[in-house]
């Protein structure tokens, strides 16, 4: 990374606004580096790089990039897969000869430098990374920890704790879109889930497993693998531990009352676990798991999970009155649907649940629209919205419908987003869940706003 960044003073980030890149972008103003980029929304991650000093812009105009950014000999370029290659500003940059890495080279890099502990799976990543890094925060480790989410209690998708003449390790999600994770070289990697995703990359799940698999081999013999249970024959022949709420080398404690976590007879006492979730349950023994291996005590552990106020988006309670709970979700797979709305069953049993869900890109909703509609099908009341594109154009014949047909539960509807709240204020609700990757959080707000005065009205 020091020979990358020599002589450069200026970075410049196409998709600065990502939860992963702008962690990223963070840390390069903490080195004192100049950073600048484009985003075609600039959301809340935007507004906290611009107090930061970052230059932002969301038109795609390469007359909106700051002249000194226009010098390749003082900048380098780091971009998403998710920017299209007919960006203008990627084919300024381009034609121009900068040096351009995609955001995993840029990690990859610093993980051939730091002692990194790498988190993948197809779900499951941003809670079990958060988690790790509130563990590691509490008990003051040194590490640079990038979050693909806002962390509650911090308000920020980067974290970090320093002491001086102390190495930090690295703390990092590793993402399977684009074979992401493959750039990485960490030395302790968890695997949360791996379930068919993201077949606009792969040919098959098949493929997708095979490349877990080629990312476990890469962590060293000295190292550590820990796999969810549930996969572990994805892994085969490989040195793992395991992990679940119910069964592995790391596991639920069912002789104590609450929650507790043991391994090989040594168990916690009982763990206020503020996350819901039989999923959430295993992502915080994962994460408990990897802190032991890296040597923190369970007392140490336990304390700061029981202190873990939650994540932006999974499974978070956004209103609650004596009549109704409003909680959003960023789910957007059919097993973390599943999970979901099982999490909401376990929590808030015999209650009537409406969940409203935008499908996530046309390939995924195409791949998974029977899987979606079983998912969605354990709701009593299903209200659907269009699909978010993000970075794709429209497939003939892919629509919310092909979701809509299949879901079995008969109170189902297709809903624009301009029509939703006034379609909620002639709903009787007592569970309401928000739930999918796209901007479907833009209605968070108006949702709970309009909750409160019902509330307030005593309808």
């Amino acid at each position: 990374m020091q020979k990358l960044l020599n002589n450069i003073s200026n970075i410049y980030f196409l998709g600065i606004g990502g939860i992963g890149m702008s962690a990223l972008a963070q840390w390069f103003i903490q080195q004192n580096i100049n950073v600048a980029g484009f985003d075609k929304v600039k959301g809340k991650t935007c507004d906290l790089l611009e107090k930061l000093g970052a230059a932002i812009t969301d038109l795609d105009d390469i007359n909106t990039i700051p002249e000194k950014y226009k010098n390749k000999e003082e900048t380098i370029v780091i971009y998403t897969p998710a920017i299209p290659i007919e960006n203008a500003q990627y084919q300024f940059f381009k034609e121009r000869n900068f040096k351009l890495y995609k955001r995993a080279e840029i990690l990859g890099k610093l993980s051939e430098e730091m002692f990194t502990i790498a988190i993948a799976g197809t779900h499951g990543k941003t809670t079990t990374v958060s988690l790790i890094a509130h563990i590691l925060l509490k008990n003051r480790v040194p590490f640079v920890g990038f979050v693909g989410g806002i962390v509650s209690e911090y308000q920020t998708n980067f974290l970090q704790h320093s002491e001086e003449g102390k190495s930090p390790l690295l703390l990092v999600e590793a993402d399977e879109f684009d074979r992401s994770f493959l750039k990485l070289k960490p030395s302790i990697a968890l695997v949360t889930s791996v379930e068919a995703d993201h077949l606009d990359i792969y040919i098959d799940e098949n493929d997708l497993q095979n490349s877990f698999l080629q990312f476990a081999k890469s962590i060293p013999a000295n190292g550590e693998i820990l796999i969810n249970e549930k996969h572990k024959n994805v892994f085969e022949g490989l040195n793992i531990t395991t992990y679940g709420e119910e069964d592995g080398d790391y596991k639920r404690d069912f002789n104590k009352k609450g929650f507790s976590i043991i391994n090989n007879e040594d168990s916690t006492d009982e763990i206020t676990l503020s996350l819901l979730g039989k999923h959430n349950r295993e992502n915080a023994i994962g994460a408990y798991a990897v802190c032991r291996k890296i040597g923190l005590q369970k007392e140490q552990i336990s304390t700061a999970l029981s202190s873990f106020k939650g994540i932006y988006r999974r499974f978070e309670i956004i209103h609650r009155d004596e009549k109704r709970v409003f909680i959003d979700d960023y789910a957007h797979h059919p097993t973390e649907i599943e999970q979901f709305i099982n999490g909401l069953r376990e929590n808030f049993p015999k209650k009537h649940v409406t969940v409203i869900f935008q499908p996530h890109l046309y390939t995924r909703t195409k791949d998974f629209h029977i899987g979606f509609a079983k998912a969605l099908s354990l709701a009593d009341r299903v209200i659907l919205l269009e699909i978010y594109p993000a970075r794709e154009k429209p497939i003939p014949g892919v629509t919310s419908q092909i979701i809509l047909d299949h879901v079995k539960t008969s109170d189902k509807i297709l809903v624009n987003k301009e029509d939703l709240i006034s379609k909620l204020e002639k709903l009787d609700l007592e569970v309401l869940a928000t739930v999918g990757a796209g901007n479907i959080d833009q209605l968070i707000t108006p949702i709970k706003n309009r909750l409160s005065q019902l509330n307030y009205q005593k309808i």
